[in-house]
């Protein structure tokens, strides 16, 4: 930052004490001495917090110039509790080495110090403005609006108010309108060249009265003036519109005279309830001031009431339907689960997953009907910070656990000792990082349901994902609109309906702290080239996550393990008091627990690793020489009648065996006894048993205190990844499984009809393809690498699905996701609506897991890009796109036999691969042709840039008209004018307002020349976008 000093001194003395947040004594730690001997030293100042500025002073006067000053943008505070009582704490900048150390006089200083620290940034002020904000607007009764007393009717008129609408209501439009216009006679004034609309304003019942206000609701698409107009944007009614048979609607004919001014040249108006019960357009004069200037043609495209319509024979039943219930079809949650479940707004699961909903509707002319029609919907889940909340309290409990494991474990070797030490320290550095990442979390997740694009590098948010939404296009033909068609979901349907489903968010990476080193794929490998860091972190390497959970997976194990062991003493124990065989299901369940568990433990200390490093402790010539030195202190631990590890092992499953196949003799010939059979042999006695359960006991504890040895061994031999690299990993696969849960559970739950799909995602797992459009030049190369390992990542995941309790009201917390296990193995649970989880598969019912199949396919298409093809390096892209295709093809291979379109499939693939190997620049091909396979293998389709707002809204845009072209029957010389359309008027333009309070896609015309030309956004549409 560059600083103008002469009004940095004003504005620190000026102050004066009036002005200042918080003014003392701080002591801070300050270099000292001579160049080549600095020491640090703490030296009394008198600190002075003037907005987010920290001024410091040599002495209390206050015309005094300054010492010093710090900017507390981009900063955090850490207090230090094992120093000076509690009075210390640190100020770090994020990305930053540097850091401050301060101490105040007392406690009660410090904390009100780091209160006043912690609130003096900008973001913190914008983040309390912005809670305010929300908690104002939802105290406002729903349906206040800007309003006008009066209808307008030829003056200039305001852009309608874009509503944000609940996910918890159905994404369904009660009522859908086509406007056309007919026998135009416009003023000459108004030639061909000039751009025309429909606007229309409805009436909204004014508080406390009987008269009514009109509020400007939508307009239509602008098309060129002529005598007679179709448009392609449509209206559509939903419930939170409070639609009654009474309520008036007004349309104009607009004449666009600048951005954000229109005038109305002619207007027509009619009642809701006229638009029911017709067989055919509604026609409206439009009339101007002195005469009618044509015709306005409603087209009601879509009536789901209809039914209830048909049915109503007076005004109070009309109005009853009208008003709905709020499902869209007037009917409640049943008892059977149809394709009509692919409505966010009818599945209890989708519904608690989704929020704040904004949609556009369209109706275009198709070869396959009469028309189609397309609604647009982009839907914010409440994922974004809850999944990163639970992951991080996984991460606070299993560090929490660690640190008190290796505090248990004991060494009398000075080196052990000190490598435990060590990692304590490590450990607790992540612990405490933890915790404040998790006070951001819950503070933002009050106020807010999604992280904008601004946010990227807000330390509070910086484990959640950037801009993660939900954009679904659903498409209806002519011939299946009445409301008896269920609604179909599949993502090409057939002929006549289909879903199509896009996850974007930003790319997941750690943009708090930077890219100087590069990403992760090159700190993880920083000894290797990107192509064979590629490679390793593709297949990674299971042992090393194995033995560095080891004493949390092992002690939890032998927890259970002692505790069935104990069981079954206590049985055994008071079956000889009374002579009497325990009940047979009671020790058959403790038998089979203990197996089982013993089973995990054997498993565990068969890694190749562990028996390595425990090899050193036992022969103390295969180590090395610092290994050597620790034979001492783990003899201490081992028993001298043991030979070896690995007869200690054999010695355990052999004795486990013994006591199972004695209880079992035990149980089977009670049974003989019962039976009368003179061949039964004499079961083992009481005091056998016991006994070989007693050696048991003292076997288990003497393996797992030398598998504890053993980690410790291999932990100090092996290099270890340092704090900050485990931090950065964390947080990039935080952000990438939220968006990950968001596309598993929703292909889940859109799939309920379809029973062999389900089944084959437990046998070959869910198909994954993240679309990238990040450059391969400076920091977007950075971000590329950590999303590519935030991807492969996702291999250590797994999914399941079990029945959630039932539960009554609208609160749909319990039906959200959960997540179990440790970073290195990572269970989550999907807790699926009674009425839903009877219609799944026996093998989902029974708690089956599924794997995703994670790739992704990356094309930079910008300025950066073009630079990165000339002076750059591009073979990670290349190696990213050829491991994708590979992946590709194996899981086409393993699914090609259930494929629909086996041979669509064979052509898409055969175009993938050409497109892949031919190493063009900017090949955008490789993305349609990789995204045209995922639909057709049913994968989750993704799709990132930096900020999924400007790049990925061209993207998106362009997929969706493709799958109209390529399924729906729009002809191919329509598709330009639909992607621009949907640039235009879609809800992607709506996502940049969200993100920067400007609905504008941020390029420039110098950057668009270098774009493919398909990802050129209209003109008007783009441009300097600051909020």
């Amino acid at each position: 930052m560059r600083f103008n000093s002469s009004e940095l001194k004003q504005m620190a003395a000026v102050s004066g004490g009036k002005n200042c947040t918080k003014e003392g004594v701080l002591s801070l730690k300050e270099k000292e001495g001579k160049l080549w001997n600095k020491t640090d030293v703490l030296t009394e100042r008198w600190c002075r917090l003037v907005d987010n500025l920290f001024f410091y002073y040599k002495t209390k006067d206050l015309k005094s110039e300054p010492h010093g000053v710090l900017v507390l943008e981009g900063s955090h505070v850490r207090t230090v509790t094992n120093e000076y009582k509690g009075c210390a704490f640190i100020l770090e900048f994020d990305g930053e080495n540097k850091s401050t150390y301060f101490l105040a006089r007392d406690q009660s200083d410090a904390q009100a110090w780091v209160e006043a620290l912690e609130n003096a940034s900008y973001a913190k002020l914008k983040q309390r403005y912005e809670l305010l904000m929300k908690r104002q607007s939802e105290s406002r009764k729903e349906g206040d609006t800007v309003t006008e007393n009066n209808a307008p009717s030829h003056a200039t008129l305001e852009l309608p108010l874009r509503e944000t609408r609940s996910a918890n209501d159905s994404t369904l439009p009660i009522l859908e309108i086509s406007f056309s216009c007919s026998d135009l006679d416009i003023p000459k004034a108004i030639d061909n060249k000039r751009l025309l609309h429909i606007g229309v304003w409805k009436s909204v019942p004014k508080l406390a009265s009987q008269d009514s206000t009109m509020c400007h609701a939508f307009q239509t698409d602008l098309v060129r003036a002529a005598t007679s107009l179709q448009f392609l944007k449509t209206l559509s009614f939903y419930r939170t519109h409070l639609l009654t048979p009474h309520t008036q609607l007004q349309f104009h004919l607009c004449q666009y005279k600048e951005y954000r001014s229109y005038v109305s040249i002619g207007a027509a108006s009619c009642n809701v309830s006229d638009l029911f019960h017709r067989t055919n357009p509604l026609s409206l004069g439009v009339q101007s001031k002195d005469r009618e200037i044509g015709r306005i043609h409603l087209n009601v495209i879509k009536e789901t009431l209809s039914h209830q319509l048909t049915k109503a024979s007076n005004e109070a039943q009309l109005s009853a339907a009208v008003i709905g219930s709020g499902h869209p079809n007037g009917r409640k949650l049943q008892s059977s689960v149809d394709s009509s479940y692919g409505d966010i707004g009818q599945n209890p699961n989708l519904k608690s997953l989704y929020c704040q909903a904004i949609s556009r509707t369209y109706r275009f002319p198709s070869t396959l009907s009469e028309y189609v029609s397309v609604q647009e919907i982009m839907l914010e889940t409440r994922l974004s910070f809850n999944i990163p909340e639970l992951y991080i309290k996984l991460l606070i409990d299993q560090e929490t656990r660690y640190i008190a494991t290796l505090n248990s474990l004991a060494y009398t070797n000075e080196r052990l000792q000190l490598t435990k030490k060590q990692h304590l320290e490590a450990r607790q550095k992540l612990l405490e990082q933890y915790n404040e990442a998790i006070k951001g979390i819950v503070q933002h997740k009050q106020a807010h349901s999604f992280k904008t694009s601004v946010q990227k590098v807000d330390k509070c948010v910086e484990f959640a994902p950037t801009n993660l939404h939900l954009q679904r296009m659903r498409v209806r033909h002519a011939d299946c609109i009445p409301a008896s068609t269920a609604d179909a979901t599949d993502v090409l349907g057939s002929d006549s309906s289909g879903i199509l489903d896009i996850v974007t968010f930003g790319a997941p990476a750690a943009q708090c702290l930077k890219f100087k080193q590069g990403g992760l794929l090159s700190l993880v490998n920083a000894d290797k080239t990107k192509k064979d860091a590629l490679s390793a972190v593709a297949v990674q390497d299971r042992e090393r996550c194995e033995i560095q959970e080891l004493p949390i997976c092992l002690s939890e194990i032998h927890k259970e393990a002692s505790t069935d062991i104990g069981t079954l003493e206590t049985m055994l124990e008071a079956g000889r008091e009374v002579q009497h065989v325990p009940v047979r299901t009671s020790m058959e369940s403790v038998l089979s627990r203990l197996e089982n568990n013993m089973d995990r433990i054997l498993a565990i200390l068969d890694n190749s690793a562990l028996c390595q490093a425990i090899n050193i402790l036992f022969n103390p010539s295969s180590g090395t020489r610092s290994a050597s030195s620790l034979v001492t202190a783990a003899h201490s631990l081992i028993s001298v009648s043991q030979a070896g590890w690995d007869e200690m092992k054999l010695s355990l499953k052999r004795k486990v065996t013994e006591i199972l196949r004695d209880c079992r003799s035990m149980l089977a010939a009670a049974d003989d006894l019962l039976s009368l059979n003179q061949n039964a042999q004499a079961p083992p006695s009481f005091e056998d048993i016991l006994g070989n359960v007693a050696e048991l006991k003292k076997r288990l504890l003497n393996a797992t205190d030398i598998a504890m040895q053993g980690q410790a061994v291999h932990t100090m031999q092996t290099p270890q990844e340092s704090v900050e690299l485990v931090y950065r990993r964390d947080l990039v696969f935080s952000q990438t499984i939220s968006a990950c849960i968001c596309g598993v559970a929703t292909k889940l739950l859109s799939s309920l009809h379809d029973s062999a799909l389900l089944e084959s995602f437990v046998q070959n797992g869910m198909l994954m393809e993240f679309e990238s459009l990040l450059s391969t030049y400076k920091n977007e190369l950075g971000m590329l690498e950590d999303f590519i390992v935030g991807m492969y990542d996702l291999q250590k995941v797994s999914f399941s699905c079990q029945r959630a309790p039932e539960q009554a009201g609208n609160n749909l917390d319990h039906l959200l996701p959960t997540l179990h296990g440790t970073r290195h193995r990572l269970s989550v649970k999907f807790h699926i609506d009674p009425v839903i989880f009877d219609v799944l598969p026996d093998s989902l019912k029974s708690g089956a897991e599924f794997k995703v199949v994670p790739t992704l396919f990356n094309v930079g298409i910008n300025e950066e890009q073009t630079l990165a093809d000339r002076i750059g390096d591009n073979s990670l892209q290349d190696s990213v796109n050829s491991l994708s295709l590979k992946t590709f093809e194996a899981y086409y291979k393993d699914t090609r036999k259930t494929s629909e379109h086996p041979e669509m499939l064979d052509r898409c693939m055969e175009n993938l691969g050409s497109a892949v190997r031919s190493r063009k620049t900017k090949n955008v091909d490789i993305l349609q042709y990789a995204a045209q396979a995922c639909r057709l293998m049913n994968g989750v389709r993704f799709t990132s840039c930096k900020s999924a707002k400007d790049r990925t809204g061209m993207s998106v845009t362009l997929e969706q008209a493709q799958v109209l072209a390529d399924h729906h029957g729009l002809a191919p010389e329509s598709v330009n004018n639909v992607v621009a359309l949907m640039r235009t008027e879609g809800t992607r333009l709506e996502n940049t307002r969200k993100n920067v309070g400007v609905k504008k896609y941020a390029f420039t015309s110098i950057q668009l020349k270098t774009f493919p030309k398909r990802y050129r956004p209209p003109d008007g549409t783009y441009g300097k976008a600051e909020k």
